[in-house]
């Protein structure tokens, strides 16, 4: 099973990622149909705020499973959630990914695995090979707590790097 949800106006420029629209869910990019709802520009500089949005953009925080950001263009077009149970029975789930990557022209991906490293990594390790390099943004793992770049061999350690749900993107999002 994939879910799948559509972010309203979600947009990233080089090297950065910001949503704009009334609510995650909106599909027409932006009609205010809502008595309140995020009408501001939220912008993350890093994957640490990106991880910090991810929840936001999902409409709950993930413990488990993988989250695939689909990109076209300058805006994040597509949102998929793969529960962790995908790693029972991958065919169908993997036919559905590559189908709607072939169906956006192979738009740029973001990926992020939750919960514990083997679980995730073996959910990215499905996920990743039918990503084209190029069109990866980046693969990362987190346990909540501190996340890890599956692609980066220069500045990540050991430790990995500190995951901040009080990032200024994800208050910009509660805001």
């Amino acid at each position: 099973m994939v879910v799948a949800m559509l972010p309203g106006r979600v947009r990233f420029g080089p090297g950065l990622w910001s949503s704009t629209g009334c609510c995650p869910f909106c599909i027409d990019g932006g009609s205010q149909h809502h008595d309140q709802g995020m009408t501001s520009t939220i912008t993350a500089h890093s994957s640490t705020e990106l991880l910090s949005l991810i929840p936001y953009l999902v409409g709950h925080h993930i413990s488990e499973g993988a989250v695939a950001l689909l990109c076209e263009g300058r805006r994040v077009h597509l949102t998929l959630r793969f529960p962790t149970n995908v790693l029972d029975d991958p065919d169908p789930v993997l036919h559905h990914f590559e189908a709607t990557l072939e169906a956006m022209r192979h738009p740029r991906v973001f990926l992020a695995g939750f919960g514990p490293a083997e679980q995730a990594h073996a959910l990215l390790d499905l996920l990743e090979p039918r990503v084209e390099s190029s069109r990866l943004i980046d693969s990362v793992i987190t346990n909540g707590e501190r996340w890890w770049s599956r692609r980066c061999e220069v500045c990540c350690t050991d430790e990995g790097m500190a995951c901040d749900p009080a990032s200024p993107a994800a208050v910009a999002a509660i805001v």
